[in-house]
């Protein structure tokens, strides 16, 4: 049996009905209630709440950096750059902006917070009614009678 036909699970609960884990900051929970009003309607669910931790912790870790490294560069003409034992070499804070972003991409993806993810959600809901209408339209279809010809 095809992956397509077989019809997904629906996850209870709208994840905008989930306060924001204790754990987190008031700027991780301000970003938590932020971006759920912005996110794509009907996608997160509750059971996405770790996901979705994940992607405000992120977040959060990734200003705190850039805030960091905006500090460093103000004291500094050479923007990204810090002294090292051997001369100037790029500063660990870049490595992790990096790095973030490329896991923050990941999550947004995932969630359908980029628009190549919004379009992916979107083609999965219209393959659903494509095949509904493909078969309307085979039923109006006239059969022409044949048969073998010598």
């Amino acid at each position: 049996m095809r992956h397509a036909d077989i019809a997904e699970p629906e996850a209870a609960g709208d994840l905008a009905t989930k306060p924001p884990p204790e754990w987190m900051t008031p700027s991780m929970r301000d970003f938590w209630t932020e971006t759920l009003i912005d996110a794509p309607k009907d996608i997160l669910r509750r059971i996405d709440w770790a996901l979705f931790a994940g992607y405000v912790e992120l977040w959060d870790r990734y200003t705190r950096l850039v805030q960091a490294q905006q500090r460093l560069d103000a004291a500094t003409e050479v923007p990204y750059l810090i002294k090292g034992g051997s001369g100037a070499v790029i500063s660990p804070f870049l490595r992790e902006m990096n790095r973030c972003l490329l896991l923050l991409a990941r999550y947004a993806g995932e969630m359908g917070f980029t628009p190549a993810g919004r379009a992916r959600l979107a083609v999965a809901r219209q393959d659903e009614d494509d095949a509904a209408n493909d078969w309307a339209a085979l039923r109006r279809l006239r059969v022409i009678a044949g048969g073998k010809t010598e």
